[in-house]
């Protein structure tokens, strides 16, 4: 089956999405999706992160809970804005440390 060509989008759409992008939302997503990644997360596992932009620091606050609602393990992690994924890689590696599986499953 033929590969179909992907138009390029006009300099203008392109010009106006980046108008659209926050840079502290954009750093918050990544810290929190890294900390979810590092953690194995899906939409089946009871994990969760909230991270918030002050001036040029990022505030994570993590939580992990086993399958059975026991055990909430929760971290909180404060670092600079220009590592985010770094961040939520460490917060989420904290949890893992707590739960003892180096494995990544939570």
């Amino acid at each position: 089956m033929p590969r179909k060509r992907l138009r390029s989008i006009p300099s203008d759409s392109t010009k106006s999405g980046y108008a659209l992008n926050d840079a502290s939302t954009a750093d918050a997503v990544r810290c929190e999706r890294a900390f979810l990644r590092t953690l194995n997360g899906s939409c089946r596992t009871p994990i969760g992160a909230l991270a918030v932009c002050h001036g040029s620091e990022i505030l994570l606050r993590g939580l992990s809970i086993d399958a059975d609602g026991r055990n909430p393990r929760r971290v909180t992690v404060r670092g600079a804005r220009t590592v985010p994924a770094a961040l939520g890689e460490e917060a989420g590696r904290m949890v893992l440390a707590r739960v003892g599986m180096a494995s990544g499953h939570v």
